[in-house]
């Protein structure tokens, strides 16, 4: 589908026009402001209105209280009106039927007829980035969507920033402690467990001296006394009991010098935990910065895949975090400014057309700096993919005329 015919009146700087192109390339050529982008303005307007309304606030001509443009589609026939007050709208098929929703019917085959190809060429390739992501968005219907690739490497990046100073962090702190041997203590003693254990053996250690030292006692009391024999037997016989009962006494000097040494020795238990447990806190950040890594490669090769499968007609096109690239003509990848000017005014028409595949219809102004290349690739691509191209073109003088002239907001007469 195309425009067949197009009429407007009373829109921007237009007055009355009638245009029923005869070729695939049609040329608006005519001073500055005398109604070129006015006239091509009107096919946004009539056919996307909401849309076209950003940039052209006011779409009637100063001084007027009505407007109108037509657009003859061939298969429908859009007409919309303009007053002070606001706009209607009103599609026939050809034999005269009305379309009960006009501009669903619209927004169904229209596409993104903002899009300027040559404009694209020339843009920043931050620019050139946001446009084409709004065309994916376009095409697909939403369902690609590069800003949110964007947005969720930007959080991965942003996480493993702060994972890679954690990780600087935790370096410094462990460079300043000792790795752990097998002799080191795993966790500290505590004081107050040696000093018990010092006491009981102090207590041990002096009830056997005296169990010891009565055992002696009654040991020449039995030489000496014999009538009192059995007695001393019995008694004998209970504390050889109780020396029996008694546990085995822990090395004193041991338990002291342990005492000695053990602000020595927790030290270096602590410094064993602190080194497991910086350790352990690395290892989890090298584990993360890994996994984020892994994270922003996957969300790049989605990204990948789905300009793959998008209904693009470019091949070789990638959109990184820092521009669009393209395969160029000796197969190298390179950014989309430094592709030649005949493939980058290439891929910029490839990428229009899949943005209005139904009206297939593209605008290009600044036509006025197409050299004789450019507008033989403009004329080539639009006859072989059936497009119709509008071209605004600066004419210098009255006599540099291309195509339709427009002057003073009309159709001039040859």
């Amino acid at each position: 589908m195309r425009v067949v015919q197009l009429h407007a009146e009373n829109i921007k700087r237009i007055k009355a026009i009638d245009i029923t192109p005869d070729d695939n390339v049609v040329v608006l050529s005519g001073m500055n402001g005398e109604g070129k982008t006015s006239a091509l303005d009107c096919i946004w307007l009539a056919s996307k209105y909401a849309a076209a309304k950003k940039g052209n606030p006011s779409p009637l001509r100063a001084g007027e209280d009505k407007g109108e443009i037509s657009l003859d589609l061939g298969d429908y026939i859009v007409n919309r009106k303009f007053t002070q007050t606001g706009t209607t709208l009103e599609i026939k098929k050809p034999n005269g039927d009305k379309i009960a929703s006009p501009q669903k019917l619209l927004d169904g085959f229209i596409g993104n007829l903002s899009f300027d190809p040559w404009e694209f060429s020339r843009k920043t390739e931050k620019d050139q980035k946001e446009m084409l992501a709004d065309i994916l968005y376009d095409i697909t219907e939403g369902e690609l969507d590069l800003a949110s690739f964007d947005a969720k490497h930007k959080e991965a990046f942003t996480a493993r920033t702060d994972a890679n100073r954690e990780k600087k962090r935790l370096m410094t702190s462990l460079a300043q402690l000792a790795p752990p041997t097998d002799a080191d203590p795993d966790e500290e003693i505590a004081v107050a467990d040696i000093t018990k254990s010092i006491s009981e053996t102090i207590e041990v250690q002096s009830r056997t001296n005296q169990l010891l030292e009565r055992e002696r006692v009654l040991s020449l009391e039995i030489k000496d006394l014999e009538q009192r024999l059995e007695e001393a037997k019995k008694e004998h016989q209970g504390i050889a009991r109780d020396l029996q009962a008694m546990p085995e006494t822990p090395d004193l000097e041991f338990l002291q010098g342990e005492l000695a040494n053990i602000e020595k020795t927790n030290k270096r238990a602590r410094e064993v935990i602190a080194y497991r447990k910086t350790k352990t806190a690395l290892d989890d950040v090298d584990a993360e910065i890994k996994s984020l890594n892994d994270t922003m490669e996957l969300i790049e090769i989605e990204k990948s895949e789905a300009l793959e499968e998008s209904p693009l007609p470019v091949n070789g096109l990638r959109v990184t975090p820092d521009g669009i690239m393209v395969i160029n003509e000796d197969d190298l990848l390179v950014p989309f400014c430094q592709a030649s000017a005949a493939q980058r005014l290439r891929i910029s028409l490839g990428i229009a057309m899949a943005a209005n595949p139904t009206l297939r219809v593209i605008r290009i102004s600044d036509g006025s700096l197409l050299d004789d290349e450019s507008m033989r690739i403009v004329k080539e691509m639009a006859d072989t993919e059936d497009f119709q191209v509008w071209i605004e073109y600066a004419s210098r003088n009255d006599s540099d005329r291309m195509g339709v002239y427009i002057e003073d907001g009309q159709v001039a007469s040859d």
